[in-house]
């Protein structure tokens, strides 16, 4: 029996965020549209001294970008770094020291076949991006709009997520 909603794209992603040391991620549902981008760099390093085009291993880069409404207090923490142990270094935006934090993509309602040799079969279920970082901050008020904060994100590792990971 197949479900009355199936999403188009094969795509229905929920964004968790890990509030503890341990691999303990809880939902974020105020954090949605995200995406991420991943380059290695390959066209900044051209071999010197050859008339081949080949590259030589680039330097790794990822980020992501996201979109946030009514964020709450504890997300604000983890986010933003805000908890008021340093008020007056918090309130200003230049002098507020980045926060790490790590957000998982599940998708595990529609999975991605990656080995069917093994059994069962192994699939893609989600990704996690650790050491993740707010790169920029803004936001934009508009009148009769739900208020939507853009998050642009520096993301050390991207790492797959299997329906196998304990």
């Amino acid at each position: 029996m197949t479900t009355l909603y199936q999403p188009q794209n094969g795509w229905d992603a929920t964004v968790l965020i890990k509030l503890s040391s341990e691999s303990i991620f809880e939902d974020a549902s105020e954090i949605y549209g995200i995406k991420f981008d991943e380059g290695w760099g390959l066209d900044r390093r051209k071999k010197l001294g050859t008339k081949t085009p080949g590259f030589v291993p680039g330097i790794y880069e990822a980020k992501a970008s996201a979109k946030a409404y009514f964020i709450t207090g504890a997300m604000v923490k983890k986010i933003f770094g805000i908890d008021g142990t340093d008020k007056d270094n918090e309130r200003k935006h230049s002098t507020r020291i980045p926060k790490n934090f790590d957000l998982k993509i599940d998708f595990s309602s529609f999975p991605i076949e990656v080995d069917p040799t093994t059994s069962p079969v192994t699939n893609l279920v989600g990704y996690t991006l650790e050491g993740c970082f707010l790169n920029e901050d803004s936001y934009e008020l508009t009148p009769d709009e739900y208020v939507e904060k853009p998050l642009e994100i520096v993301v050390t590792e991207v790492k797959d997520v299997y329906d196998t990971d304990t």
